[in-house]
């Protein structure tokens, strides 16, 4: 990783501490949510009908 992504990842951490926690808990659920998504989505062949 290099210092600039370090440096973003530090400064994402040092917001949410800062949040209260039930705006914590939204923010993970969303993040759940969407990691959920996105492997649903890569497990899933393709899908168009057949022509």
């Amino acid at each position: 990783m290099n210092e600039k992504a370090k440096r973003t990842m530090i400064d994402i951490l040092t917001i949410f501490d800062r949040l209260p926690e039930s705006k914590q808990q939204c923010l993970l659920g969303v993040a759940m949510g969407l990691d959920l998504a996105s492997t649903h989505a890569q497990a899933q062949p393709d899908q168009r009908p057949a022509s």
